[in-house]
């Protein structure tokens, strides 16, 4: 499990829907940490729900305006 960086409570586990959302999850976590943006920052930049967002993250299979979003808020222009 990846810890936190930069504030805000660790990740919980992840309970996804099937391997492919595991490893979805994992890389969306990752770009967060990266980030360094705290789910109360990133909920406001995405349009959604720090709840919803925390579901997303936590395996549900998200929306892909939710995969756009939160890659665009966490993921420098030219490495997108």
């Amino acid at each position: 499990m990846t810890p936190k960086v930069g504030g805000g409570r660790p990740w919980g586990p992840i309970r996804a829907e099937n391997p492919a959302a595991r490893k979805l999850a994992e890389t969306l976590r990752r770009h967060v940490d990266d980030s360094g943006k705290t789910l109360a920052v990133l909920s406001g930049e995405i349009s959604m729900s720090k709840a919803q967002t925390g579901v997303y993250l936590a395996g549900k299979v998200p929306a892909e305006t939710f995969v756009v979003a939160l890659i665009r808020a966490t993921v420098r222009p030219e490495l997108r």
